[in-house]
Order: structure tokens, then sequence, then C-alpha cells
């Protein structure tokens, strides 16, 4: 099933590399700034830079992510620039409310990231800020003075939205996957659910709840929500209150129980970057988190190079488009 390699699978051999490249280029010359007088703070760092106040709203190693930083006043805080510019924007506001009354937020990332125009949203939160800095294709910003009228409280960011599931109330959070809206992936895996009566589910890399909501719809008697960013865990949580979440940088915070069904939509790009680490490991490790009789079924776009990431690993097509793949192992 599947055979021979696209441009696109090969592609795919490099991408995540560098990405990692340009998190390395940015993370060092934020760095930089880490000994800056008074209190620092490290925001959007994944755990890279050594560094004793950090925020970081995406899950890693065994820390979970939060959705609001820890309280201020910081004197410097030093953000990598997200990947998106809604999370951009919240994470200014954030920044903003914890920063001391004298102190900077300096905000780096990648020309290709779009750092070239991270003025635009800078202005919207700060009376002055400026590029202080361009070296290795990066960019350095520097902000100060935040304005009034900022959003500094996580609440002030949701937002309700018309819910794909009758008898529910539905929100979504600045960057979550698709606004939190039934996207044309997940809804071609959620036609291949099976009855899942008294069944024990996890719903990997949960976004905003939509699977988990479609296995209680079907029955299921156990839903746990796996996810890796805050701000998604937050919507799920709100979504879909009968489900247990664990924010987790993949497996690393979920417990070793087994369950009957593992069901994803796995992320396969991190921002502007293909990045199969996740639904590599997905595949590989839900073996160790299902019954003997259990399954895994994920969806992802045809693209993606099955093939070369699993070898003769085999997968049943439960369902197809010109888009997706629906597989089961």
């Amino acid at each position: 099933m599947m055979s021979g390699k696209s441009k696109a699978q090969k592609r795919g051999s490099s991408t995540h590399h560098s990405g990692a490249v340009r998190d390395r280029k940015v993370l060092d010359l934020l760095a930089e700034f880490k000994d800056s007088a008074g209190e620092v703070l490290v925001v959007n760092d994944r755990g890279l830079l050594e560094h004793p106040h950090r925020w970081n709203w995406l899950s890693w190693g065994d820390a979970a992510g939060s959705t609001t930083p820890p309280n201020g006043p910081f004197d410097t805080i030093l953000l990598r620039m997200p990947r998106t510019k809604a999370t951009f924007l919240y994470a200014l506001h954030m920044c903003a409310g914890v920063l001391g009354e004298h102190g900077r937020l300096i905000v780096c990332g990648a020309n290709d990231e779009g750092a070239k125009s991270a003025g635009t949203l800078l202005e919207q939160v700060f009376e002055r800020s400026g590029t202080i800095r361009t070296k290795a294709h990066c960019r350095i910003w520097e902000a100060t003075g935040p304005k009034e009228g900022l959003k500094t409280r996580v609440e002030e960011w949701e937002e309700s939205i018309e819910s794909p599931f009758e008898g529910r109330n539905w929100y979504t959070y600045p960057g979550v996957f698709a606004r939190g809206e039934l996207d044309d992936g997940t809804s071609l895996l959620l036609d291949c659910l099976p009855d899942l009566k008294g069944k024990k589910v996890l719903d990997f890399a949960s976004g905003s709840g939509m699977i988990s909501a479609a296995a209680l719809d079907r029955g299921a008697g156990q839903v746990t929500m796996l996810e890796v960013d805050a701000l998604a865990g937050l919507a799920s949580a709100r979504n879909v209150p009968e489900a247990q979440l664990v924010l987790s940088d993949g497996w690393s915070r979920l417990a070793p129980e087994p369950f009957d069904l593992i069901v994803s939509n796995p992320p396969i790009h991190q921002g502007k970057v293909e990045d199969f680490s996740v639904l590599h490991a997905l595949v590989q490790r839900a073996p160790e988190y299902l019954f003997p009789d259990g399954s895994l079924i994920f969806v992802v776009q045809r693209q993606v190079p099955i093939p070369r990431l699993f070898g003769p690993k085999t997968f049943e097509i439960l369902a197809e488009n010109p888009r997706f793949w629906v597989l089961a192992a």
C-alpha cells in the first residue's frame, strides 16, 4: 500500500530539521538578553533556554502549558515570536499585562515567519516599538509603554461560535486549529467512527474537542483529551466538560493506561513548516496505550509521506477523498 516517493515526501525529510535549526537561531539571539538587569521572563521557548522564569502555552517535557504568564512585574520579557498572528497578538497583550512600569519587551523571530512585519501588531499594544537588530535572517524588536485597554485575562479572548453539536455551546481561543470549526479532515474522520458504546477513547491532539464530543455522541464510556496547547486545551475543556483533559507534550504526561480506541487528526505543521514528529510519535507509541484488541484511527493529508515515515507498516484505508486519508492500525 502507498509505495514510491513523491517530491513532497522527499521534501518532508528535511522540513522538521530546518524548523529546529530556525528555532535554535532565534532562541540563541534571545539568550543574549537573558542576563538583563532586574526580573526577566522568557516566553514561548519550549524549555530550550535555561531560565527560572518562563511562560509557555505549549506543554514541553514534563511541564504542562499555561494560558497565562506568571505574575509580574518583569523588567524584561523575552518573547520567541509565535507562529500565528492570533497567538502573537494574544501573547503581546498578556506580556504587556505583567511588564513593569519601565520594562521592555524583546521579540525575536525569523524573517520568513513574518518577523519583518511584527511592528504592525506591536503598534497595537505598545506606545513605542522598533527594530534593534537583524542577524542570521532574524529580526529583534523592542517595545515599551503598554497602551490602555489591553485584554490581559484569558476570559476576554474567549469567542463563542456556532456549535457543530446539538445541545452544546462551543468556544474557541486564539490559535486554536480551524478556529474550533469542523474542518474537512476531521469531518471525514468522524464519518469513520464506529459505535463506541462503553469504550475508553483517547483523543490525541484534541484541539477544541470535536472528536471527543463525537465519541461521546457515539456512546463512549470514557474519553480522555490529550493536547499540547493550553489554549486549545481550555477550549476542549469548555466544550466537552465530560471528558478528562491532559495537557501534555505528546505522551509524556499521560498515565500508562490502555484504551479501546485512539483517534486523532494530528498536526503536521509547525507554523508554515512541515513537521511529522507528532504523527510519528502517535503511530509509533499508540500500541503501548491500547488494549490487545484496540485500534488507532487517524486522518492525514494524502501528501504525507506515510511509506517513508513508517516503512513496511501497513494501514487499513477506512475512507479517502482527493485531499485526505483516514487510516487504521
